[in-house]
């Protein structure tokens, strides 16, 4: 395509749209003081809901080292926290995984 690809009265329209947006002052002061949150609650719940790499090989760590220890020792306690952190592990590792094929798609 040569063009935007939109037709002159969808041009005109968003030329329209554009103005009235740059000629709000409110809205263009609130867009220059945004930032990006602060590590809080917050920045976790982002880290569970949007995994990145680095999370799930701690998580993965984690159960390995876990695994060691119900390994040697054998005990119920640590097979029912390498159970659920082998869970939140895969969880997390799916949702990466769906999050990657989205990205890899575009």
């Amino acid at each position: 395509m040569d063009g935007s690809g939109l037709s002159p009265r969808e041009t005109q329209a968003l030329a329209e749209i554009e103005a009235e947006l740059s000629a709000d002052t409110r809205l263009e002061r609130m867009l220059a003081t945004m930032r990006r949150p602060k590590a809080g609650p917050r920045a976790l719940g982002a880290l569970l809901l949007r995994p990145r790499g680095y999370v799930v090989a701690v998580f993965f760590a984690a159960c390995v080292g876990l695994l060691a220890g119900v390994i040697r020792t054998g005990s119920p306690v640590l097979v029912g926290v390498l159970a659920a952190c082998w869970i939140v592990t895969v969880s997390l590792g799916l949702a990466l995984l769906c999050r990657w094929v989205r990205v890899w798609r575009r």
